[in-house]
């Protein structure tokens, strides 16, 4: 954008937040991940790993170009 001189303003923020999942959601969730990252897993192999509903803390950075 600045080679092509287009104007823009930019913001940076943090987000954080808590998601809270059943243990099948947190399952379905790490398989979804999983695959879409080309990782073919086992159902029962994540279960092994996911023993309780869980609480994620997520924090994340976000840059909003506004234009």
């Amino acid at each position: 954008m600045l080679e092509n001189k287009i104007e823009f303003k930019k913001f940076v923020f943090d987000e954080t937040r808590i998601v809270e999942r059943k243990r099948e959601e947190a399952i379905e969730n790490a398989l979804w991940h999983l695959d879409m990252n080309g990782v073919k897993a086992n159902k029962d192999e994540i279960k092994a790993f996911v023993k309780s509903d869980i609480t994620e803390i997520i924090k994340s950075k976000i840059k909003l170009l506004i234009l």
